[in-house]
């Protein structure tokens, strides 16, 4: 839960069902991303049956990449440490051991001054914008001492970005289970990017580079199909292109996980399957030998089901974990995946199926044509040796 008020913001993080005992670690973040944010962590320290609460403020790790590693400790100077700037609120926050549930609260000033800590990169340090991104993640693993300079294990447990209007009122609640309740109508500029994001890549990985494949099974020895599946091609590399660079620009920037992982190498594989050479029949740059075709061939099938997995994933779990709706994906979605996968799959293997009867219907053609023009010259030869003059 986030309120403000004043010239203060009050910020709340609970875990229902969660005792003390179990919390590692609760963090939160001014920024679109890790590489951006301005932290603050909070951990509980157990003693007999009180509970003590350590807040960390704590910037980007410039060292690691795209700054997915362990946040650096903002300020050890006394007059601008944590305690400086955050300020505990005992009232909200869980103190007792024995404690069901687990709750710690703090507040900060929204403009707290120049002599804020901060570093260059990292989110304006102003909180009261009408729009303003966070992110949030927690850890089962508890650093084990009160020191707030101590490190922190990576996050394991629900993450994710949200983006919260001070003008509205906005809760933000259960961070351990990774929901999101919302107040404000409509979506987000953030998940109106995610959707575009998915449309796209589901435009260019289930109808663009599948069909340029079709075309060229189809085509491959009756019509001129090399033109149309460049085409295509090019027109799913475009659209993964520019799926990837809203993936990054939305998504946070992190690889961190197998979708966001496997799309650049989605990218790479698809820039070559339309800069092949030419397999055309009638084009004058044909591949003769059957290596490169093979390999051509077996490249696009690769992406295909690179691209099918791909998109799998993002319906599976980004959607859920990363957007600022954090709903699950309707069934129908998952629906008209399936359905343009297996028509695709019945297509190929169809078009498959009728090119090698087709070959062997033409061969056999052939070889009937052969031996009529061989009965006919072996008559004609017959009546020219038997002729009288």
């Amino acid at each position: 839960m986030l309120d403000s008020s004043a010239d203060r913001v009050l910020f709340v993080v609970n875990a229902t069902g969660t005792p003390p005992s179990q919390v590692g670690w609760f963090g939160t973040g001014a920024g679109s991303h890790m590489a951006d944010a301005d932290f603050l962590l909070a951990w509980p320290t157990i003693s007999g049956s009180s509970v003590n609460w350590t807040l960390s403020h704590r910037l980007p790790n410039t060292n690691a990449q795209e700054g997915h590693g362990l946040p650096s400790v903002a300020s050890e100077d006394p007059s601008t440490s944590t305690t400086a700037f955050y300020t505990l609120v005992p009232e909200l926050t869980t103190t007792d051991a024995s404690s069901p549930y687990s709750a710690v609260a703090w507040t900060r000033a929204r403009s707290p001054g120049s002599s804020y800590p901060t570093a260059s990169g990292v989110a304006t340090t102003e909180l009261g914008d009408a729009q303003t991104s966070f992110i949030y993640g927690s850890s089962s693993e508890n650093p084990g001492s009160a020191d707030e300079t101590a490190p922190v294990q990576r996050h394991n447990q629900p993450m994710g970005a949200t983006t919260i209007n001070f003008q509205q009122a906005v809760a933000l609640e259960d961070l351990d289970s990774g929901v999101v309740s919302r107040s404000s109508a409509g979506r987000t500029a953030r998940d109106k990017g995610l959707i575009a994001h998915a449309t796209l890549g589901s435009l260019a990985l289930l109808i663009f580079t599948p069909s340029a494949i079709l075309v060229a099974r189809l085509g491959r020895d009756s019509f001129r199909w090399f033109p149309p599946h460049w085409m295509l091609n090019l027109f799913s590399t475009v659209l993964v292109i520019v799926t990837f660079a809203l993936g990054v620009n939305y998504g946070g920037g992190e690889f961190d996980d197998f979708h966001k992982r496997t799309m650049p190498t989605l990218l790479t594989s698809s820039r070559p399957s339309f800069r092949s050479a030419p397999a055309d029949p009638s084009h004058p740059r044909r591949i003769r030998t059957p290596l490169p075709r093979i390999s051509h061939l077996l490249l696009g099938l690769v992406t295909v089901a690179l691209g099918w997995t791909q998109l799998a994933s993002g319906i599976d779990g980004e959607w859920q974990s990363g957007s600022d709706a954090q709903s699950a994906v309707p069934r129908g979605v998952w629906i008209v995946f399936w359905v343009l996968v297996a028509l695709w799959i019945a297509a190929y293997v169809g078009a498959w199926v009728w090119g090698v009867v087709g070959k062997k219907g033409a061969r056999a053609a052939q070889q009937e044509r052969r031996a009529t023009e061989g009965d006919k010259g072996l008559m004609s030869q017959t009546t020219r040796g038997t002729a009288t003059p």
